[in-house]
């Protein structure tokens, strides 16, 4: 049992999500790299792209900058809390079960979305499976920083600073808005899917349990629950036709 509960206060801190998450960083920037190196033009996760337009444009080569700009923050903050990580080494058993936790998690919300008969996936079709291995972990990397990390932050600050809710009211209005635009992202710009109530509803769903996980287990289970979900989804049809 001791073991178990200083998992789930060890899995769920911030800094060990970001090291967590830091292999998949680097993996979704080399696949990038590979796949458009050669090209005039990058195609990356919309969250990825409008959280760089913040900074900037569009340009590939700025969002390689601001993305080396990303992994040297988060190994700053890493290195700032190593207490937290380092007292006693890095716990590899605890990140192996991390990631053993985030399957589960993303097997359980493939059964879940399957009881409607439907498994909600927005990503631009490619005929190569690296290709649709990066834009899965662009969309569990990106989507979650975004609308959770961002949203459900700031939303929580709106509720209880601004409006004066109560901690559980909060967390709960939290969850649905970032539910509801993570649903409504996936239906904007160019590739965007067309918009029926039946999928809006679904992806709202979806959203809402993956922002249920990231409250409940933290940032990096969260987005590799996400990517896991996305790759198993988009691997069998890519298999079956190549």
């Amino acid at each position: 049992m001791y073991f178990f509960s200083k998992y789930f206060i060890y899995s769920k801190n911030f800094y060990v999500s970001l090291l967590f998450l830091l292999p998949m960083l680097f993996l979704y920037e080399l696949l990038c790299f590979l796949h458009y190196s050669h090209k005039d033009y990058q195609l990356r996760n919309s969250a990825d792209v409008f959280i760089k337009n913040i900074f900037n444009n569009n340009n590939p080569s700025i969002n390689i900058f601001l993305t080396f700009i990303l992994i040297t923050f988060f190994l700053w903050l890493i290195y700032h809390n190593y207490k937290i990580l380092f007292k006693n080494g890095i716990n590899l058993s605890y990140l192996l079960l991390m990631i053993l936790e985030s399957i589960f998690w993303s097997f359980t919300l493939i059964i879940l979305m399957q009881r409607f008969d439907i498994l909600l996936l927005q990503i631009f079709r490619q005929d190569s499976i690296s290709n649709q291995l990066y834009l899965a972990i662009g969309a569990g990397i990106w989507e979650e920083i975004l609308f959770r990390v961002i949203l459900i932050y700031i939303s929580m600050k709106f509720f209880t600073i601004l409006l004066k809710f109560k901690k559980i009211n909060s967390i709960i209005c939290s969850l649905l808005l970032s539910s509801l635009l993570f649903s409504l992202f996936h239906y904007m710009g160019d590739m965007g899917d067309i918009i029926t109530l039946n999928s809006f509803l679904l992806r709202g769903f979806a959203g809402l349990i993956l922002a249920t996980i990231y409250v409940n287990r933290g940032f990096g289970i969260t987005a590799y629950t996400h990517i896991f979900y996305d790759v198993i989804i988009i691997s069998f049809p890519v298999l079956i036709e190549s």
